[in-house]
């Protein structure tokens, strides 16, 4: 696999688990429920406010990468920083774990991509050790939550 399409492999996974936690993190509000939770809503407003810089900050971090600029591992700190702003976010359990179970298909796919970027030469052998324990990482996660 190129590259280029590797990047674009990590992009599209990114705005994926974007996509899936912006549906998650907006749930359907009463007008009452707006008055009596507002410290919470205020609460609520800073943390989403926080997942979308990170948000941001990941889709330029992988820009970044794909043009040299950054290391992957520069980028994978901020995706790890967007994906605990993105847990802390979430308001119930399904919610987290949804979030996990999308985390988890991307450490995945990057597990693998880092193997073979070891295997072609691009990286050492410690980015897919590294790789495999950020997903199993997630998997605990999964576990303690029961949702793997």
């Amino acid at each position: 696999m190129s590259n280029s399409r590797f990047n674009r492999t990590i992009y599209v996974a990114s705005i994926t688990i974007a996509i899936v936690v912006g549906f998650l993190l907006h749930p359907q509000r009463s007008h009452g429920d707006a008055v009596a939770n507002a410290p919470a809503d205020n609460a609520a407003k800073l943390k989403q406010e926080r997942v979308e810089t990170l948000r941001k900050a990941s889709d330029l971090a992988h820009t970044l990468a794909t043009q040299g600029a950054i290391t992957w591992d520069e980028s994978s700190r901020v995706d790890q920083r967007l994906l605990d702003a993105q847990l802390d976010a979430a308001d119930s359990a399904d919610a987290r774990a949804k979030i996990l179970q999308a985390a988890l298909q991307v450490a995945r796919d990057q597990e693998d991509l880092a193997a073979r970027r070891q295997r072609s030469g691009y990286v050492s052998s410690l980015v897919p050790l590294e790789a495999k324990a950020d997903r199993l990482r997630i998997e605990i996660e999964l576990a303690k939550a029961g949702s793997h």
